[in-house]
């Protein structure tokens, strides 16, 4: 059973020339404040962006995204912060993985600090 939503509209970028090239339009190429679009959500997924450092080490970074349907069908993944619930008890329960979420990145990043603060003493 899919739960309704409203979320952002998409601002199409628009630009202004300038000397040199061209500049995007304030308030343009981003979401909108409001939200004004129906839809349901679908489900999550979680993608991930590897981010290197200046010493030759790789951090991975996981993302969430919520999937929606659209109201022409289409699906269209969304920032959990462009998405608005209409029902409240899944506002909660999304509530609730983006906490363990947040926990989970915290502990890997502290274990990582820990593991890189243990290298350093021991050499």
């Amino acid at each position: 059973m899919n739960k309704k939503v409203m979320t952002k509209a998409w601002i199409p970028a628009e630009y202004d020339l300038v000397p040199g090239g061209r500049k995007v339009k304030p308030g343009t190429g981003c979401y909108s404040k409001y939200f004004t679009e129906p839809g349901e959500y679908l489900g999550i997924t979680r993608s991930y962006e590897e981010i290197h450092d200046g010493n030759d080490r790789k951090l991975v970074a996981p993302y969430d995204r919520l999937l929606i349907i659209k109201q022409d069908g289409t699906v269209q993944d969304y920032h959990p912060s462009d998405v608005k619930f209409v029902d409240n008890k899944t506002v909660l329960a999304i509530s609730k993985l983006i906490g363990i979420f947040i926990i989970t990145v915290v502990v890997v990043f502290a274990w990582e600090f820990g593991k890189a603060l243990l290298q350093n003493i021991n050499r």
